[in-house]
């Protein structure tokens, strides 16, 4: 029969061509280039918090049953997936498998300890190993854990049939063990079984029991996949590795552990089999059995291919490039919603029961609520004597092979992966900690703004390649940053990079020098530098511009009445935000005001209430001048400024600064003598988001909160209320550790940037022909 599966499997292969029935996906599935869209936490599909999961039918989802190794080339594999019930068909079913080989190669390069995840409400801080959770796979397999538990919560639910069973039992059992039983102190007709807690929370974890693959030439199949459902106290080995949380252990103490007991001992009996059916049979954890096909052919991988090229370069490297999602933050988003769900409870319902032991109908409270693969390859079994198969894998050997001989429901996906090298190397990452070091231990209080600007920039350069997840954690170790913080910082610089680059990315191509108004703005100058724009740190405040208006109090004022006022003369209420198509005239009007404001002619055209701004005139003008010189600090002189012109970027909700030093700019240019228009043409004004007027914004779906998230909270220096001979701020170091955590972040910021830098645009090769497709890349980003 095997002779004749590979003796047919040309002739199936071409006949399935001719049909269009196998799907040979993008001939090169190279980690840059494996299409990932952006998927949020609604694109998922989870349970609502609140609502019930009940059992699904059996369901057969497209499983990776099989691999073919090329012998001549590493890179290269045959996966042999099956149609199963699934009803997909074209670029639907190219992604669904597409997905299973991710699946396949995720495995493939996180080490077997760190594939599991843990939806716990007292463990915040292990919710799923820090790299697996960058990984699509991570986030499906969490996506599923809390499927998990909602299903498990849901079958203890009162009003439902084997809730109800479930809840006659343990109360039963209370009754007879605890109140009837002479040696109990609470026996007899005193016992008061309304005063008990049943402790109805039980961990529950999905582990594989069973994995058999079976070699025949080149092609490993799986024979046997089986997954076993476990309480937490039937798995110490995991249990042992929990941390306590001692709001959990002090709640313990609040009940008699007996009863915990009993309940724990019931849904041992009634609910984890209903659970473990679902699991290896029901549609809810289809995606489950998807990711453990591919979980066992790539720990199959690892064991007999370890001195492979592929194997050397990729296999627990933890290079997650091309598996990875775009929302790193994922992990969180869904232990959050997992913490709505536990504390609203499709579950906690108070419901009224008759207790036979009390003749009373008292309330009674009804509340509950990981997947393990770290050893896997302990369980994995590996057969090339199909004798010694037992039958339920022999037959589903028989039945791929009947499929593939017949032509149906089995169809091959051809890949080649390139395996991108590009992080830094062993002698440059020694550098690197070196600088690493000296630039953590630099002082950098009472210095210029400008000495922080290249504090900040020494950072940047000394990288010039991504890290590797191990390379950032010795880093951290290095700069003796807890792993709280680690993940924190994490989580906060992959939105951060994301957002900054698509920023930058959208900025006009053209020569103008891009100011980038520090502080919030630190992450667009990082993503912009390395974009290769001219780009220059500009630090302004409220506190510096008070400074350089020399009016104490009210200097924040100023712009803002300039703003209103400009408002007034176009008769929009000073509250309202101006509308996209009147925002070019708001900007000329608002400079033509400047203008009036620093001339020596007299005021005629204020509102009333206005007025305050005839007063401060001497104090715009030295604003004016104190900006200017500032400006050729950078150098960013009248002359430059001319030729070559400058934009103003910031992240303030108003960018009312971004008006200012535009106007600025202006003057400064027409003083070379330049016409209005031309100044005009040679400056331009950017912000993140403003509520001022969206057309101001860079984009209209970016609200105040988007724009936080390019924002450090470890900003390591303050306005010191002095400045330089050149009116340059000066600054005041806030917190040796603040200075590390910052550091840490410009790294990891600077290499998450080259790694979206340096992802492929999509593109799909057949042969050695390059296609280019339309429409948005990888990342879910348009193309300029």
């Amino acid at each position: 029969m095997y002779k004749n599966f590979y003796k047919n499997k040309e002739k199936t292969t071409l006949k399935k061509l001719q049909f269009g029935l196998i799907v040979t996906l993008a001939c090169q599935l190279a980690f840059g280039p494996l299409l990932a869209q952006a998927q949020t936490i609604t694109d998922l599909h989870l349970p609502a918090p609140g609502s019930l999961v009940t059992q699904s039918a059996a369901y057969d989802p497209l499983l990776l049953k099989a691999i073919t190794i090329n012998a001549d080339n590493p890179f290269q594999f045959d996966f042999i997936i099956d149609r199963g019930h699934s009803a997909l068909t074209g670029f639907a079913m190219k992604e669904a498998s597409r997905k299973l080989i991710k699946y396949f190669m995720t495995s493939l390069t996180i080490p077997e300890s760190e594939l599991w995840v843990n939806l716990s409400p007292y463990e915040d801080d292990r919710i799923i190993a820090q790299n697996f959770g960058f990984t699509e796979m991570g986030r499906d397999l969490l996506a599923q854990d809390y499927v998990l538990k909602q299903l498990t919560s849901s079958l203890i639910h009162p009003n439902k049939e084997l809730g109800e069973t479930f809840w006659e039992n343990v109360y039963a059992k209370i009754s007879q063990q605890y109140c009837e039983a002479p040696s109990l102190e609470n026996s007899g007709k005193d016992c008061d079984i309304q005063s008990l807690t049943v402790d109805t929370f039980n961990k529950v974890w999905v582990v594989p029991e069973r994995a058999l693959v079976y070699e025949h030439g080149q092609t490993a199949f799986v024979a046997e996949s089986y997954l076993k459902v476990l309480l937490e106290s039937d798995y110490e080995a995991m249990r042992a590795q929990h941390k306590k949380n001692q709001e959990l252990t002090i709640a313990q103490k609040e009940k008699d552990p007996r009863l915990s007991d009993l309940a724990s001992e019931i849904v041992r009996t009634i609910i984890i089999p209903e659970i473990e059916k679902e699991v290896n049979q029901g549609e809810h954890f289809a995606q489950l059995r998807q990711i453990t096909h591919s979980l066992i052919l790539a720990s199959w991988y690892k064991k007999r291919l370890k001195e492979s090229i592929l194997a050397k370069v990729y296999v627990d490297k933890g290079k997650v490039p091309g598996v990875d999602v775009l929302d790193r933050d994922i992990k969180n988003k869904i232990y959050a919603q997992y913490i709505e769900a536990f504390t609203k409870g499709a579950f906690n319902v108070i419901k009224e029961d008759y207790d036979p032991v009390t003749n009373q109908v008292i309330p009674r409270k009804y509340f509950s609520g990981g997947k393990d693969y770290t050893a896997l390859s302990q369980t994995l079994r590996i057969a090339d004597d199909f004798a010694m198969v037992p039958e339920t894998g022999q037959k589903e050997i028989n039945k791929i092979l009947q499929k593939t001989q017949e032509g149906t429901d089995i169809f091959t996906v051809k890949a080649n992966f390139e395996v991108k090298n590009s992080y830094m190397q062993a002698d440059a990452y020694a550098t690197f900690l070196a600088k690493a070091q000296e630039l953590a231990g630099y002082d950098l209080n009472e210095k210029p703004m400008s000495a922080f600007v290249e504090w900040m920039d020494e950072t940047l350069n000394s990288l010039d390649t991504e890290l590797t997840q191990e390379q950032m954690t010795t880093l951290a170790q290095q700069l003796d940053i807890s792993e709280n913080m680690v993940q924190r910082i994490y989580a906060d610089t992959n939105k951060m990079a994301n957002r900054a680059f698509d920023f930058s990315r959208r900025l006009p191509q053209d020569e103008k020098n891009n100011v980038f108004l520090m502080r919030d703005a630190f992450s667009l100058y990082a993503a912009s530098r390395l974009l290769g724009d001219k780009a220059h740190a500009f630090y302004l405040s409220k506190a510096t511009f008070r400074m350089v208006t020399k009016i104490a109090i009210m200097a924040d004022l100023l712009i803002p009445q300039m703003i209103m006022e400009t408002k007034r003369r176009m008769s929009i209420a000073k509250t309202s935000s101006v509308s996209r198509e009147r925002f070019p005239e708001f900007k000329q009007a608002f400079f033509t005001l400047l203008e009036e404001l620093v001339s020596d002619q007299p005021l005629t055209n204020l509102g009333q209430e206005n007025q305050n701004l005839t007063k401060v005139r001497d104090n715009i003008r030295a604003a004016i001048n104190s900006l200017t010189d500032y400006l050729n600090n950078l150098g960013l002189s009248r002359d430059v400024l001319a030729k070559d012109g400058i934009r103003f970027i910031d992240t303030t909700k108003t960018g009312s600064f971004v008006l200012f030093l535009e106007g600025v700019a202006r003057l400064m240019i027409k003083e070379t003598g330049l016409l209005a228009q031309e100044a005009e043409e040679k400056t331009d004004g950017r912000m993140f988001f403003s509520d001022l007027s969206e057309a101001f914004s860079y984009r209209e779906d970016i609200s105040l909160n988007d724009a936080r998230e390019i924002e450090s909270t470890f900003y390591p220096v303050s306005f010191a209320r002095s400045f330089t001979e050149n009116n340059e701020p000066i600054i005041s170091a806030t917190d040796s550790q603040d200075q590390k955590h910052f550091l840490f972040q410009l790294a990891l910021l600077q290499s998450e940037l080259f790694r979206i830098r340096n992802e492929p645009e999509n593109r799909i090769r057949c042969g050695n022909r390059w296609r280019r497709t339309t429409g948005r890349n990888r990342r879910g980003r348009i193309d300029r």
